[in-house]
């Protein structure tokens, strides 16, 4: 696909136009600079929040099957236990409804 040479140079105006009216209000840039410094910060700060949020529900997750599995071996049950694999597999049986969750 080649790009029609009118729409490169108009491309070119317009830039030229906004460096050329940016010059002139020198306020103008430094809010255009800001907001943009202040977007890099919110996704990095985004990032940061989501990557440890990633960390704490992983850990919780290895502790949760920790706890099951030395609370099953309490009681007895084999890993092949139908109740065994229902809990490693997230899915809880409420007991006394014969129903699982």
């Amino acid at each position: 696909m080649i790009l029609d040479p009118k729409i490169v140079e108009e491309g070119g105006k317009l830039a030229n136009t906004i460096v050329t009216e940016l010059k002139t209000q020198p306020v103008s840039l430094a809010l255009i600079l800001l907001n943009m410094i202040f977007i890099g910060f919110a996704i990095f700060l985004a990032h940061t929040i989501n990557q440890r949020t990633i960390i704490q529900y992983e850990v919780k997750d290895q502790l949760i099957h920790e706890l099951v599995d030395s609370c099953l071996k309490k009681e007895g049950a084999n890993e092949t236990s139908s109740d065994w694999a229902m809990l490693r597999a997230g899915r809880v049986r409420t007991y006394g409804t014969g129903t699982e969750n």
